[in-house]
Order: C-alpha cells, then sequence, then structure tokens
C-alpha cells in the first residue's frame, strides 16, 4: 500500500512541487517513464476507445495488425512526449560528458516524462468531459488538425503547462545539482532506508 501511496505522490508531485519533483527524479530518488508509461497506455485507451477496440478485434483475427493498430494509436497520441523525452535524454547526456550534472540521458528522458503529465491530465479532462457531454474542442483529447488558428490554440492549451516544466528541466541540467536539490535526494534516500 505504501508503495501504491508513494505512486500517486510522485504523480502529483509535478503538479504541487514541480521544481522539486524533477530535482528528485534527477537525482535517482524515484519516478519517470515507469510511473507514466502505464497511465500513458490506460489514457490511449480512454481517450481512443473506439479505435484501441477496433485494433483488439483486428488481433483477434490478424495479431501483427492488431498490435500493429495499437502502436499506431498509442504514438499517434503520445508522439510529442515521446520526441521531448528524447530531446531531454540527449541534453542530459550532453549535460553528464560536460560535467554540468551529474544525471544523464535515463535520468533525464524519465523527468521528461514526468514533466509531461499536464499534458496527460488534461487529455484525461477533455475525455471526461466529452464523455458527459460537453466537449471542448481545444483539449488534446482530440488529435491535432484544423486551421491554423484553431491549430495554434490547441498547440498552446496542450503544451504550455509542460513546456514550461520541460524548460524548468532544461535549466536545472544546464545549471546543474544546487545545493536544494543535494539535501533533497539525500533526504529522500534516507526516508527510502528507513
Amino acid at each position: 500500500m505504501n508503495r501504491l501511496l508513494a505512486h500517486f505522490e510522485r504523480l502529483g508531485a509535478i503538479v504541487l512541487s514541480p521544481v522539486d519533483a524533477l530535482r528528485s527524479v534527477l537525482s535517482g530518488a524515484g519516478g519517470g517513464a515507469g510511473d507514466v508509461l502505464p497511465w500513458l497506455i490506460l489514457v490511449t485507451a480512454v481517450v481512443e476507445p473506439i479505435r484501441v477496440g477496433h485494433a483488439f478485434l483486428v488481433a483477434r483475427v490478424d495479431l501483427g495488425s492488431g498490435a500493429s493498430m495499437l502502436v499506431q494509436s498509442f504514438m499517434g497520441q503520445w508522439l510529442p512526449l515521446g520526441v521531448v523525452a528524447i530531446a531531454c535524454a540527449a541534453f542530459g547526456v550532453w549535460a553528464r560528458r560536460s560535467g554540468r550534472h551529474p544525471a544523464g540521458g535515463d535520468r533525464a528522458a524519465d523527468a521528461a516524462l514526468l514533466a509531461g503529465l499536464p499534458f496527460v491530465y488534461l487529455a484525461c479532462a477533455g475525455a471526461l468531459l466529452d464523455a458527459l457531454g460537453l466537449d471542448l474542442r481545444f483539449l488534446p483529447h482530440h488529435r491535432l488538425a484544423g486551421p491554423p488558428s484553431v491549430l495554434l490554440l490547441r498547440l498552446l492549451v496542450a503544451f504550455t503547462w509542460s513546456g514550461v516544466l520541460w524548460f524548468l528541466l532544461l535549466r536545472e541540467l544546464w545549471r546543474g545539482p544546487t545545493e536544494a536539490s543535494v539535501h533533497l535526494s539525500e533526504a529522500e534516500v534516507g526516508e527510502d532506508l528507513a
């Protein structure tokens, strides 16, 4: 039960104290892709239930085609998060090699996925409101399409919150670990040992 509570605490920390959550992941104290990926799979099924259901039905007849449809649905929804995670991983590798930050590419990618959670939360809220009969087209539970002005509004709504967190992550990697983040990681390691 404590592990489950810690899991939800890490997922909520990106909203309540985002800088501390990012520093925690960069210091290796936990969180990251292992916390985020199961929810991305679940949210894909919630946001695109018809496509996912169709893919499962096709998979009953042709496993390869069904799996391909599932992967396309997943990648179509979360490709921007993957691109940013890869970019942050590359920046993390550079920061480690240049001696700026000890975290490396894997921790930077984990932190980037965690920073993408606001996008996931907005997609969930949009799907929930859509199910209740209130379809807000600018939320990221729909695929990005439309005229340029609508597309710009949807991109701003979908990625502003996560974009700010990604900027904070890159700033943290650029500046290196601060005294506060070192104390934070020592305190969390002490809690894990207790």
